[in-house]
């Protein structure tokens, strides 16, 4: 899942995804049994992904 910074249940005013990520996070309790464990869900934030560069840009210059 490849989500902006801040809308890790996806896209306000889309309920149905916010529940399916959230059920499929609460699920993970049960299936992961490693800690550390990272589940890869398979939703992907639909549009535009000029998110990532701007998020990139800054992370770069943070370590500066």
């Amino acid at each position: 899942m490849n989500f902006p910074l801040g809308h890790q249940t996806g896209k306000k005013f889309e309920p149905e995804l916010q529940r399916s990520i959230l059920k499929d996070a609460l699920n993970a309790l049960y299936t992961i049994k490693e800690p550390g464990s990272i589940l890869e869900l398979p939703y992907r934030w639909a549009g535009d992904d000029s998110w990532q560069e701007h998020v990139t840009i800054e992370e770069s210059e943070d370590a500066q």
